[in-house]
Formats: structure tokens, sequence, C-alpha cells
């Protein structure tokens, strides 16, 4: 089973799957621990000449937990199986055995031993716990839970459920289920560093960046020495809320415990390079500054963030080869991470290509004929999409002005009504040239229950998802919305997939088509393959918006748009860039961007690098004539 790439943000104060640390060493309580036990002297682990007593067994488990709470692995595993071999189904030894055995490398054996105890010594909160973490560490997520869950119904009060849950749904991308966790957490245990350190990091997920400084800034208080990471996490929250003198004054308390600290590094540099406005001194002197870190010495997440940010101040400088460059260095950094975590690589690609197999002209022109044709009063949503990188966020913000439009900024809801059409009978593709009503109405069910989470009221206002890659799922989208209207977010093929090559992306099956531009042209090519075949045989109601046009006539670009939705011009839509600072959360990459006023120094950039994107220009030319552009 593939896994996704570590994060380069551990919670502070959160165990390591199945490693915990015991009271009298940390803030919490430890996850591991064997059943039952209490302190005790230590004792040898020396082969007896005769069967050990039970007082013996138990003073040879207390020293097993203790070596194991300090990584001595071997002899941990050493200690399990002596008493084993006199008392075959002791549970102790078969729990502590099968933590030895996870720390070592292998959850799969070690999840076989933990339930070995079970069976033998029935339901215990850390057993089951430890289970649910040695689920995870095997990439399992749907039996973690029910160990985690089991453990909450029979011991309700045992706090590192809600800890180890909270990381398991952050490892798994879910940081609303994430936080919630960590709440509860604190709740209970208000003076736990991993509850709020765990909380910090979900809400910085969900891109509520003041949220997150909050919580920080508790541990700041609470706590007599704050971890870096902590404080890191305080100055790149301000970068991304654009309080840049207060992400700068942040990031020098890092600099004083870390002067190379590299996520601070980036969130520094960007903050000063911002502020700058292309001023050359500056930005020259930044270009050093991180130049004179050695990043062959980081870990490659490290060096990638700072290496993205190098990119960024050679391209503002002119320097289009050494941006290049370092463009390069950033993804090569982000494919290597990747490949050394099994992440998924394929998946995304192999998935649109199947799309463009099943969903031929031919079957979309049956799809179309038997799509519902839906009530005029049922509620839809507005569906901005568009390739990565084409304008959706500046989309976003502006639409997100208007008092009667509520954006929905890149949730899953879309993707929440694709898996539970594809777990109908027969799969995604029988279920979608198959929708009964019953089956149309649910799949609306699962949309709004998931978009409610997000704080969407569609009984209030127009209710936008913007996501661009939604894009790949309009039969599905007009299928279970016949009334959903689209908004096509455009920019010249060229640019756009320039910027998706220039982008620090969180790595994902389909992000990591970026990490080259031999990728991003060749998912370009698919995916917008794919839209032209949908426009071309489904009745879609759909307007287009080009960044270009947008950028320099922003009203005479929206204003068309705003009609098709049955809106008039609000004024605030003008300001995009003061909507977006006083909103805060803004979770995507484009956030530096949309807090400042429109500019137009990102339309034709792709000619500055015109001898890098030649190879590719080839595969995008279509789509270039396509969309009403040229080379």
């Amino acid at each position: 089973m593939t896994k996704r790439p570590s994060s380069p943000n551990p919670i502070p104060g959160a165990t390591n799957p199945t490693v915990g640390l015991p009271e009298s060493r940390g803030n919490m309580r430890a996850t591991v621990q064997i059943p039952g036990m209490r302190p005790a002297a230590p004792a040898a682990a020396q082969a007896p000449q005769r069967a050990p007593t039970p007082a013996e067994i138990t003073q040879a488990l207390h020293r097993g937990g203790a070596l194991f709470a300090d990584r001595k692995f071997d002899e941990a595993e050493q200690i399990a199986k002596l008493i084993l071999k006199f008392v075959p189904r002791n549970p102790d030894a078969l729990h502590l055995l099968g933590l030895v055995t996870q720390a070592k490398g292998d959850p799969v054996e070690g999840e076989h031993l933990m339930m070995k105890a079970l069976k033998i010594a029935g339901p215990h909160a850390v057993l089951l716990v430890n289970l649910g973490n040695a689920a995870r560490a095997q990439g399992k997520t749907a039996k973690a839970l029910k160990y985690y869950n089991r453990a909450e119904e029979l011991f309700p009060l045992h706090d590192d459920i809600f800890l180890e849950r909270g990381v398991l749904y952050v490892d798994s991308r879910r940081p609303l289920e994430a936080l919630e966790n960590f709440e509860a957490l604190i709740k209970r245990s208000p003076d736990s560093l991993a509850a709020y350190s765990g909380a910090a990091h979900a809400a910085s997920e969900l891109g509520e960046f003041q949220r997150a400084i909050d919580y920080c800034e508790q541990v700041r208080a609470r706590f007599p020495e704050t971890p870096v990471e902590i404080l890191a996490m305080i100055a790149i929250s301000y970068e991304r809320l654009s309080k840049l003198r207060e992400a700068i004054e942040a990031a020098e308390r890092v600099f004083a415990i870390d002067p190379n600290h590299c996520p601070t590094l980036r969130a520094w540099a960007k903050a000063r390079r911002r502020l700058a406005k292309a001023d050359r001194e500056t930005l020259t002197s930044l270009k050093q500054r991180l130049e004179a870190v050695d990043l062959t010495k980081q870990e490659k997440h490290d060096a990638r963030v700072v290496y993205s940010e190098l990119a960024h101040i050679c391209d503002e400088l002119g320097d289009q080869d050494a941006a290049f460059a370092y463009f390069q260095k950033q993804n090569d950094m982000t494919w290597l991470t990747a490949k050394e975590a099994d992440a998924d690589t394929t998946t995304y690609v192999a998935d649109v290509t199947g799309m463009l197999e099943k969903l031929s002209p031919e079957a979309l022109d049956r799809l179309s004929e038997r799509m519902f044709a839906g009530g005029s009063d049922e509620p839809a949503p507005v569906f901005i999409v568009g390739f990565p990188r084409s304008g959706t966020t500046l989309l976003d913000q502006i639409f997100d002005a208007h008092p009667e439009i509520q954006v929905v900024e890149e949730r899953p809801m879309v993707r929440k009504m694709f898996h539970a059409a594809s777990a109908l009978p027969g799969g995604f593709y029988k279920a979608l040239f198959n929708l009964r009503e019953s089956q149309r109405k649910k799949l609306q069910e699962i949309y709004w229950e998931e978009a409610r989470k997000y704080g969407a009221e569609p009984d209030k206002f127009i209710v936008v998802d913007k996501m661009p890659l939604s894009i790949v799922h309009m039969p599905l989208i007009r299928s279970v919305f016949p009334n959903a209207k689209i908004i096509l977010a455009l920019r010249h093929p060229a640019d756009c997939s320039l910027s998706c090559f220039m982008q620090d992306f969180e790595p994902n099956s389909a992000m990591l088509n970026f990490t080259s531009l031999e990728g991003t042209a060749n998912l370009y090519d698919l995916v917008m393959t794919l839209w032209e075949r949908y426009e071309a045989h489904l009745s879609l109601n759909v307007r287009r918006v080009h960044y270009e046009k947008l950028i320099t006539d922003l009203r005479g670009e929206v204003e068309p748009v705003l009609n098709f939705l049955g809106l008039e011009w609000d004024e605030a839509m003008a300001d995009p860039a003061a909507h977006a600072r006083a909103r805060g959360t803004i979770r995507t990459p484009s956030y530096a961007q949309v807090t400042q006023p429109i500019y137009g120094t990102s339309a034709d950039r792709w000619r500055r690098y015109e001898k890098h994107l030649a190879p590719v220009l080839p595969k995008l030319e279509k789509h270039i004539r396509y969309f009403g552009y040229s080379l």
C-alpha cells in the first residue's frame, strides 16, 4: 500500500507511532505502556534457571517497558521473548513484543502479536490504541479508526485515543476531524503540549492561520520551553496572513534557536521580498542569505522550501536561467521525498486516462440523453473549475466579496460524491450511466452534508464550489446537479503549465506531475482534452473567464458572469486584495498574489522562459488554439 509523504511539520509533544514516552519524561501520559504496569526496580534480562515467579515476571515487564521507552528495542525484545518462553500466553509480554516488532519496522507482525494479546486479555484502552497505531503505520486508515473508536466506546476517558486519532486524521488530510479530536483533548488534558500543537497544525491545514497562531501562543504561555516548530508555525502563519512585519519578528525568535531553520527562512525571506516590492538590493541580499545555507546537509523537504524561495527571488531579479534551475531543484526534492515515502505518483494520471477511455464521445452522448432535467427550484452549487494556476483563487476572492455569494475554497465535496458513487453496485461508471433518481438525491445529500462541515449555507447564499480539478468530474456533477452553473477559468496554457512547474505544491498524486515540465504538459493535455470533450458532448451551462482579461478589465470580465448567475455587480468585488486580507483564510498557493493589488506580471511570463518550455509547447499547441490563444 502506498503512503503519502511524511509531514515535514511533526506535532510537537505527540508520540511517534506506537513509541511513547513514560510520564516521567514528557508532558503526556505514555500511549505505549504495558497494561497494569507500575514502577518497579530494574531487573536484569538474564535467563533464569527456573520458571520465574509472577512477581519476577511483573518486574521483568516493568524493565522491558522502560527499555522500550528508551528505544532499546533489542533488549526489550529479549525480555519479552524470555517471558513468553515460560508463559507463552502472557498478554503483557505479547503486547510488549508487538510494540517492539512494530518499532523495528514490521507493523504487520506487531499488530498480529498485539491482537493475540487482545484475544487473551480482553479489551484494554492502551492495547486498542496501540493496535490502532499499528494499523495506521500500515496505511490502513479505516482499520485504525475502528480500533480507536472501539477504545473510545469502552474507555471514553482515555486521553490518548483523541491524540492518536487526531494524528491519524492529520496523516489522512482530514484536518477538520483532526481539530475536533485535538480540541477534545485540550478540554480533557489542558496541560498536553501535543493537544495544542496538534490543534495548531490542524487549524493551519484548514487555512485558519490566526486560529493556528492562537494555539501556538497558548503553548508559549503554558510551557516553559516552546518547541522551535511552534515558533516557526507562528512566523509561517503570519506570512500566510500577509502580516509581513509580524512574520519577520516571529522568525527572528526562531533564528535565535536555529539560524538555518529552513521553513522559517522561507517565510522570513518571502515576507521581506513581498515588502521589498522588487527592490534589487533587498532581493540580492536575500539571495545571498539563502545561498549561504548548505542545503546538502538539510532534509529534502527543508531544502525544497529554500530552493523554492531562491527561485522566486531569481525570477524577480530577472535571472530566468537561475530561477529555472532552482525551480527544478525544488521539484527534484519534492519528487525524491515522495518516492522515498512510497507515495502514490501514478493514480491520478491513470484515473484521468481511464476517464478518457471510458467517457468516449459516443458514451457522453448516451449519458447526455438520459441525464435528469432537474427541478427549477432544486438548489445547486456553482462550480469554479479549470487547470491549476489558471486564476481560480483570484476568482474565488472576487466572487466571495459579493454579499450574496459564499465561496467554499478547495474542499472535498465532489470527491465525496465520487467515492459514494464508486461504492454503488458495479462501480463508478456503471452507476454514472444508470443513476436512479433516489441515488442522485442521495449523492446531493452527501455533497451538501460535506459542504456544511465547512460552513456552507445554501439557504442564505449562492454557494460557489472552487476546486479547479473538479473539472474532470463534470459528468458526475452534471448528472447529480442538472441545474449547476460552471465557471471555467482559463489562462494561456503555456503560462498555466509554467506556473504549475514553478509552484511548490503540497505533493499528492495529481500535484506530483508538476515536478517536471513534461509531466505538467502531459497532465494539462489529458485534463483539457477531457474538458473539450465534455464541452462538445454534454449540455453544460458554462461561462469562460480569461485570466489575461480579468487582470486588465476586472468588471468587464466578471459582470457577464454575474448576470449568468442572476446577480448584479457589487463594488466590493472591485478590490479582491482587500477582501482577501480581511478574509484571512486562503489555503491555496496563490495567497501571496491575491492579497496584493491585481498585477500583470504573470501574464505572458512564459515568453521569458520560452527556451525552457520549447520541448513541451507542441503538446500544448492544440489547446492554445482551442482556447483562443496564440504562440
